[in-house]
């Protein structure tokens, strides 16, 4: 199954990686930051919300760049669909139509993973500051 993810992994899939690592890295690095200011009792930092609300923001695009991979890989096969008709061939060839459809198949995948890593990261991000303001 993953060589087919991997066959089919496309431009918008390589930027969707390459924003949800970062993500992932901001949110992590946050989250060791955040605990070891907590362990050692130091002052909380200021403006964290905001900082927490702006890495959120930008998790909720990953979703949103998948489905607009689904929408270009679906204009594609339907424009490969509408091309046999112009060529005069009766059948349309369903390999074809299988390696237009799989783009969108992956970048979907690709957003939503990456959206629900970082949003559990920041859900515990969110928790620890909870937390801490109930002390």
């Amino acid at each position: 199954m993953l060589e087919y993810y991997w066959q089919a992994f496309g431009p918008l899939d390589t930027v969707i990686w390459v924003f949800g690592g970062i993500l992932f890295l901001l949110h992590f690095g946050s989250l060791v930051w955040y605990l070891y200011r907590y362990w050692w009792r130091l002052h909380p930092i200021e403006n964290f919300d905001t900082f927490r609300a702006t890495l959120l923001s930008f998790t909720e695009v990953l979703p949103l760049l998948g489905l607009l991979g689904t929408v270009i890989a679906l204009l594609n096969t339907f424009y490969g669909l509408t091309s046999y008709g112009l060529e005069g061939a009766d059948v349309p060839d369903v390999g074809q139509m299988v390696m237009n459809l799989a783009p969108a198949l992956t970048t979907t995948i690709s957003g939503l993973i990456w959206a629900v890593v970082n949003i559990f990261l920041n859900a515990a991000l969110y928790l620890l500051q909870w937390f801490q303001t109930k002390r």
